[in-house]
């Protein structure tokens, strides 16, 4: 119980240190012209490559060679793409809107998931207890 607790403190800590510099970064203005930053690209590239080569190394670490998991390397594309557009759009958010106001949104990200469950994997079925669960999980974000 220890090391969850431990878990959970540095899990809050960390995010809640990267919303601070990420929302100082995107919403100073900088120069003598007091442009706010707009290479919001720039650092979703170097956080990927920083993601991914920490990734590398765990699996090197643990002896495991498979990078992909023998998923196809079409859906990690699909994947990397979509990655980096949420993140980006995320940061360039922060020009508009509070760091809080921006995980609340990106906390109500499970109704447009839920939906895009049944488009695009045909086979998923949309029951009452999902939606109650979407519903309630989202309720409680907001409250």
């Amino acid at each position: 119980k220890l090391k969850l607790a431990f878990l959970v403190v540095g899990v809050w800590f960390s995010w809640t240190l990267f919303g601070w510099a990420m929302e100082r970064v995107t919403s100073t203005k900088f120069g003598e012209d007091g442009a706010k930053f707009s290479y919001t690209w720039t650092v979703v590239l170097i956080q990927s490559i920083g993601n991914a080569s920490t990734a590398a190394v765990v699996l090197l670490t643990t002896g495991k060679r498979n990078f992909t998991g023998d998923v196809p390397a079409r859906d990690w594309i699909i994947a990397g793409a979509a990655f980096m557009g949420a993140a980006n759009f995320g940061l360039v958010s922060l020009h508009y809107i509070i760091f809080p106001m921006q995980v609340l949104v990106k906390s109500c990200k499970a109704i447009p998931v839920m939906f895009g469950e049944v488009i695009f994997e045909r086979h998923v079925k949309l029951t009452t207890a999902k939606i109650i669960s979407v519903m309630l999980l989202c309720a409680g974000v907001v409250t």
